[in-house]
């Protein structure tokens, strides 16, 4: 798992240099993702590189190999918190689904403009 991370990390940062030189509203859309992405990554290396996750009272998940139940985990703010009907996410997942959320609304906008 550790290297399937770093390898993700060391060939988006070309990617992520990239996407620097794209100006107007898509370079911030891309930071705000990347931002989400860094988020997660250090979460999960500074944490025995498995996410760990902190379950509200009467949650249930199943760990595995990716997922920890938090006892003491480093970096509290970015772990897997927040808690909605169907699973659990973190500050870096809420980052991305943004992200994601804006560049297809972007390119949808772009589309229908004509």
């Amino acid at each position: 798992m550790r290297i399937a991370f770093i390898t993700f990390l060391v060939f988006s940062i070309p990617v992520f240099r990239y996407n620097l030189h794209i100006h107007g509203l898509c370079r911030w859309i891309w930071l705000v993702m990347y931002s989400g992405m860094l988020c997660n990554w250090l979460a999960i290396a500074s944490n025995g590189w498995r996410m760990p996750v902190m379950c509200p009272v009467g949650y249930h998940i199943e760990t595995g190999a990716s997922w920890k139940i938090a006892v003491n985990p480093r970096l509290p703010w970015l772990i897997d918190r927040f808690a909605c009907s169907t699973a659990i996410f973190s500050v870096g997942d809420v980052l991305i689904y943004t992200g994601l959320a804006c560049t297809i609304g972007l390119c949808t906008w772009t589309l229908t403009r004509g």
